[in-house]
């Protein structure tokens, strides 16, 4: 028992001793008569120790608030006697009054005594902090024998970790009730509005985007992307890499089952997604910052300032797109530089008619895919266009720059000037829209990933990288949101709420599948790694082959450091831990991560004073 509880407990006890040496006592008021027994001596006993424990705790710790409690308790006292008057009090065959000062410094007594339950019942044990607990769980482990291993390390991990994970299961439910409250206020906020409008139905036309009717208009009366519901956990996993660039990987694409890479080594490769195979290659006279891909074309902008397509069906070329211009003497002259900066962003229009393209002139540019001619230009940004991104209606384009803005251009109103959103406090490089148009997803230099509410351009959430972020993907069925970036990390993100679900040992760029069942990233070693998504309760990591790879069990690079080893083994058992995670298999798994996570300290022992713990 803490010490702090004698107090009350002491001064109950006390209280119970009176009442039997002196018996029960009678009050006479204006509110009538009463008698006081031992539960009430008990308690006046138990208010009065805990006013002893409320005057030491105030002394000891120079706390203010055991004077205010006291006065307080005081000018109580003081209202209680004057509305009811003087009391009389009799026990044991004697009487006598309470007047004023009585019931002012009994008042006092017991705010104080309120004060020192208050400060009883706000103390708590003192908890070891989660790494701790982690890095002695650590050592233990790496001094055990290998005949006991398995065994014991997961013993070991289930009693060390197991007050851990049980306070991440409070926490998740009391986020969870609070998500909810949330949730009732929004409906309720909602149920309030205008219904979807016409313009924002099925056929997606947005018909207006000034900000004033976007938010009356496009409100969906039940937002159901919003939900947090309990799901079955998930795990990506590496299962191909990608060989055969030789400079580092600027941007992906994809298109059913065939992904298309732009490269620095002047090279855009077309592989099948399947089987891993390489198919076919094209080759550019400089580095290539973008490409895009449909089911008729694929299409590359160059650091030349050039925009080429090929037919993707007998892979050749298309079109060099090109501006027609005049000359002094008025004749047709086509240039087929097509900015006058490096071209960094492509997009299709989902229709496939229409090429945009964004450059370190400043501009975006519209082109006919058909044709390779130039349509219009966009020239509101004031520094480089970095990353675009267009709705599925082909009615709103996006833009991020530079300058710190993303724009949303009205592609039926072109003489209009585009909605801003200025948040970010550096160059806005990544654009991502869910395929239902309600949510955008903007990476920047800021090293933060932000979700936006398209119905009213509020920003939802705001997640953190620990370096620069150069691309954003969202899964088609909008749960998932993946963010690369130059901290050579591919985090992804449960969509709804922002909770982080894995961190990934990979690189920009990033891409979903059409199926939302595989991630494309790269790496620091100019690959394509082809991630699945598969179900925690999988027999991946019982696979005997991949048990002998310690770096693919934990999800790391083979030359990882001793900090993304921990944080790697940390992150997997959060989610394979048998106290979270109730498939059969979990206790196995568990022991395999603890198996990996021992191999990865052998190799890395010779290296490990060198390298700083978590």
């Amino acid at each position: 028992m803490k010490k702090d509880v004698f107090f009350p407990v002491g001064g109950g006890i006390a209280g119970a001793s009176v009442y039997s040496t002196i018996g029960g006592i009678g009050v006479l008021g204006g509110f009538g008569g009463l008698g006081i027994g031992i539960t009430g001596m008990s308690a006046a006993g138990t208010v009065i120790g805990s006013a002893f424990y409320g005057a030491a705790k105030g002394i000891e710790d120079g706390d203010a608030t055991a004077f205010v409690a006291t006065g307080l308790g005081a000018i109580g006292g003081i209202c209680a006697s004057t509305i009811i008057g003087g009391i009389g009090v009799s026990f044991g065959g004697s009487a006598f009054g309470i007047g004023m000062c009585s019931m002012t410094a009994m008042g006092g007594v017991f705010g104080l005594g309120v004060y020192g339950l208050a400060k009883m019942f706000s103390s708590s044990y003192t908890r070891e902090p989660i790494a701790e607990t982690f890095n002695r769980m650590e050592d233990r482990i790496s001094d055990m024998e290998d005949k006991n291993f398995y065994e014991a390390a997961y013993n070991q991990a289930l009693m060390e970790l197991n007050p851990i994970f049980q306070e991440l299961i409070w926490d998740q439910k009391f986020n969870a009730f609070e998500i909810e409250d949330e949730l009732e206020i929004l409906k309720g906020q909602i149920r309030a509005k205008k219904k979807l409008d016409s313009t924002w139905n099925i056929d997606n036309d947005f018909s207006n985007f000034s900000q004033n009717n976007f938010e009356d208009e496009y409100i969906n009366p039940e937002p159901e992307s919003l939900r947090i519901e309990l799901k079955e956990n998930f795990v990506w996993k590496s299962i191909k890499v990608l060989t055969g660039h030789t400079g580092e990987i600027n941007s992906l694409a994809i298109q059913d089952n065939i992904i298309a890479s732009a490269s620095e080594d002047h090279t855009i490769s077309l592989w099948n997604l399947e089987t891993g195979k390489h198919l076919f290659s094209f080759f550019e006279p400089s580095a290539i910052n973008s490409v895009a891909i449909n089911d008729q074309i694929i299409v590359a902008g160059n650091q030349s300032q050039k925009i080429t397509s090929w037919s993707l069906q007998n892979k050749t070329l298309k079109h060099i797109f090109s501006r027609k211009s005049y000359d002094s003497f008025y004749r047709d002259v086509y240039n087929t530089n097509c900015h006058e900066g490096l071209i960094f962003s492509l997009v299709l229009s989902n229709d496939g008619k229409t090429l945009f393209s964004g450059s370190g002139d400043q501009t975006i540019r519209a082109w006919n895919t058909n044709t390779g001619e130039f349509k219009f230009a966009l020239t509101d940004h004031t520094n480089l266009v970095l990353s675009l991104a267009i709705t599925s209606c082909d009615r709103f384009l996006i833009s991020g720059s530079a300058d710190r803005t993303i724009r949303i251009w009205d592609l039926n109103n072109l003489s209009s000037k585009p909605q801003i959103i200025t948040a970010h406090e550096n160059w806005v490089t990544a654009l991502a829209i869910t395929l239902d148009d309600k949510y955008l997803a903007s990476g920047s230099n800021d090293e933060t990933v932000k979700l936006w509410d398209l119905s009213n351009l509020e920003q939802v959430y705001s997640l953190k990288h620990d370096a620069a972020v150069w691309s954003v993907a969202i899964t088609p069925d909008g749960s998932t949101l993946a963010s690369g970036s130059l901290d050579k990390t591919v985090k992804l993100w449960d969509l709804a709420s922002g909770i982080i679900l894995q961190t990934l040992q990979a690189s920009t760029p990033v891409i979903f599948s059409d199926n939302g069942k595989y991630l494309i990233t790269g790496n620091s070693k100019n690959q394509i790694v082809i991630w699945q998504r598969t179900s925690t309760n999988n027999q991946l990591l019982i696979d005997s082959e991949i048990t002998k790879q310690w770096w693919i069990v934990l999800g790391v690079e083979q030359s990882a450091s001793t900090n993304e080893i921990k944080v790697a083994y940390h992150d997997l058992a959060r989610q394979y831990h048998p106290d979270l995670n109730t498939s059969k298999e979990s206790e196995k798994i568990m022991q395999i991560i603890n198996h990996a996570y021992y191999k990865a300290k052998e190799a890395n022992r010779d290296v490990d004073s060198v390298r700083s713990p978590i």
